[in-house]
């Protein structure tokens, strides 16, 4: 399925939503619980919002943080193309089948509740406390402007390193501005303390953020984007 054949309803277009207290509190602390383990498993990134990270490795980059997969409904195919894949994948994951299957039905709940129909991708992420307060992360969107999406943060925690969302969308830029916008380029819009339990969704296209911990060990999300589809008989 391509990509340009996704859609997001217009309520969706250019809105934050900020919900506390919506998610089932047993089904979510018990994720919570496992999530913020010693026994989870996570991998490193080099770049936590862009996977790669061209900058220097010097002593005050902290762009790195840790993330385990959940989902990934998005491959390429043999011309390297970016598809959505409507069924199973062949992602090999770090998390057991069996926690994956739990965690599911809460992706669920969310995607029903935003009124959306496919779970693109859902990962959860990790940074940990550096020693320069409000130390910002490259700005990103979660996919390029080519692809409509409402994207969706879960906070497992409580802690401090906000979410900062800007004015700019990703229809400002070229896809390839967009990797070297900088501070100057940009205006806020809103910042959003990390809280346990805290849902916030999203126009896809909204250029953001996260800041790293300073007063907390670490700062742990799960984030996963949606999006619309054509009906199935549309596409086969």
């Amino acid at each position: 399925m391509r990509f340009d054949d996704c859609w997001i309803p217009d309520e969706w277009k250019n809105k934050i939503s900020i919900i506390d207290d919506i998610l089932p509190i047993t089904h979510f602390n018990n994720i919570q619980s496992y999530v913020t383990s010693s026994n989870f498993a996570w991998g490193y990134d080099d770049n936590i919002s862009l996977g790669q990270d061209n900058s220097p490795d010097t002593v005050d980059n902290y762009n790195f943080g840790y993330s385990s997969v959940i989902t990934k409904n998005v491959m390429k195919d043999k011309q390297g193309n970016q598809v959505l894949i409507d069924g199973p994948s062949n992602y090999t994951h770090l998390l057991s089948k069996d926690f994956i299957s739990f965690v599911t039905p809460l992706l669920w709940y969310i995607k029903d509740y935003a009124k959306l129909e496919f779970l693109i991708k859902s990962r959860f992420d990790m940074t940990t406390r550096t020693p320069k307060d409000g130390y910002l992360h490259s700005f990103h969107v979660d996919y390029d402007k080519t692809f409509p999406h409402v994207s969706c943060i879960i906070y497992m925690n409580d802690s401090d390193g906000d979410t900062i969302f800007f004015n700019e969308t990703s229809n400002d830029f070229s896809t390839k501005t967009l990797d070297h916008v900088k501070m100057d380029d940009l205006t806020i819009r809103k910042k959003v303390q990390p809280k346990k339990g805290r849902v916030v969704l999203f126009d896809g296209s909204i250029i953001h953020s996260g800041c790293s911990p300073y007063n907390n060990k670490n700062r742990i999300l799960l984030n996963c984007q949606f999006t619309n589809i054509p009906s199935r008989n549309e596409v086969y």
